[in-house]
């Protein structure tokens, strides 16, 4: 019964109810969240206009500081692109 739930519940389940840009970053390392979940989660909001970042040889917790910089920029600008830029943003 609470499987049944947790599943019909799912954003992977659900995708097509997601209606707000959304951004999904994931290393291919990853021992916490399986890389096939966020394939298939990408898979299920193609063509929505929604933003997938995969990193080569990172894990969950995005250890290597180099993908750390370039998801922070990635965030940044999807913030920004959806929200508007930060009156106190940096020229």
């Amino acid at each position: 019964e609470d499987d049944d739930l947790l599943k019909a519940n799912s954003p992977v389940n659900r995708a097509e109810d997601i209606t707000v840009p959304t951004l999904l970053a994931h290393g291919t390392l990853d021992s916490v969240v399986e890389h096939s979940q966020f394939v298939r989660m990408r898979r299920n909001l193609k063509g929505r206009g929604h933003v997938d970042l995969s990193y080569p040889d990172e894990d969950h917790y995005f250890s290597a500081q180099s993908n750390r910089q370039d998801l922070a920029g990635e965030l940044i600008d999807f913030v920004e692109d959806h929200l508007g830029k930060s009156q106190f943003a940096a020229d």
